[in-house]
């Protein structure tokens, strides 16, 4: 499942930007991924709260070690300040979250110089908190947390259904792992109805909740409109031969039985 995986992790990444003010060069130049440009725009308007945001989150994702443990305490201290729009300070804290959260995993690179920040208590509060708001989706999703911790949560969620597209991919991949192979389907087959963004990933989920259905869960019928929908859409794709191939060796096999 690294199609699965891929998405996920692209997802994860585009989580932690915010929303780009329309002629504010520091957000645009932020929301651009231009660091350098945003953190020095930023500081020229110290000590507004949203430049000291935009201060610290360069320096975390600037590649000095150094800068991030910087970037890091500021965007600590901000965050406890609660000085930002609700909007910024519950982006700021799910920023916060994640980026003490990987420091803190990467102990060959910053010891225990981020071990100050509660990030499994900063998701939980987001969550509590926030549990319409896709900042929770995405805190759920870093927490790695279970399909019997997200599904009840997605099926109460009252935002914007496509934010829960990864939680139910990421449920998924979970019950691959644990063999669970139908309802690992149903939840692949969640987020390709709610809509998986990226083009490549949803084409690939059509094909794999047909194969989960059938090859591995041994339920063809429930496979069947997958394959025959993956055929359809995409007929010059090498995995629409194997599909083809699926439902001929299904029907070859009923009219054996028939005879």
């Amino acid at each position: 499942m690294t199609g699965i995986k891929t998405a996920l992790a692209i997802m994860a990444a585009a989580a932690l930007t915010l929303s780009v003010r329309a002629g504010d060069t520091m957000f645009e130049a932020y929301a651009d991924g231009d660091y350098y440009t945003a953190g020095r725009l930023a500081r020229a308007r110290l000590p507004e709260p949203e430049a000291r945001l935009i201060s610290a989150l360069s320096r975390l994702y600037e590649p000095s070690a150094s800068h991030a443990e910087e970037g890091l305490r500021d965007l600590y201290e901000l965050c406890g300040e609660k000085v930002l729009s609700p909007e910024l300070q519950l982006q700021g804290q799910l920023s916060l979250a994640r980026c003490a959260q990987l420091m803190q995993q990467r102990d060959d690179l910053y010891g225990q110089r981020a071990d100050y920040v509660n990030w499994h208590g900063i998701y939980d509060e987001i969550i509590r908190n926030h549990p319409n708001d896709p900042a929770a989706c995405d805190a759920l999703l870093y927490l790695e947390a279970q399909p019997e911790v997200t599904l009840p949560f997605a099926a109460a969620y009252q935002g914007d259904r496509r934010d829960l597209t990864a939680l139910y991919m990421y449920a998924a991949t979970l019950y691959i792992e644990r063999g669970e192979f139908i309802p690992a389907a149903r939840a692949l087959e969640t987020a390709y109805n709610i809509g998986i963004g990226n083009p490549i990933f949803s084409q690939l989920a059509l094909f794999r909740i047909g194969y989960l259905y059938d090859r591995r869960g041994g339920d063809y019928q429930s496979a069947e409109k997958y394959y025959r929908k993956f055929i359809e859409r995409y007929p010059r794709n090498k995995l629409a031969q194997i599909a083809a191939r699926y439902i001929d060796e299904h029907e070859a096999a009923e009219r054996t039985k028939s005879k």
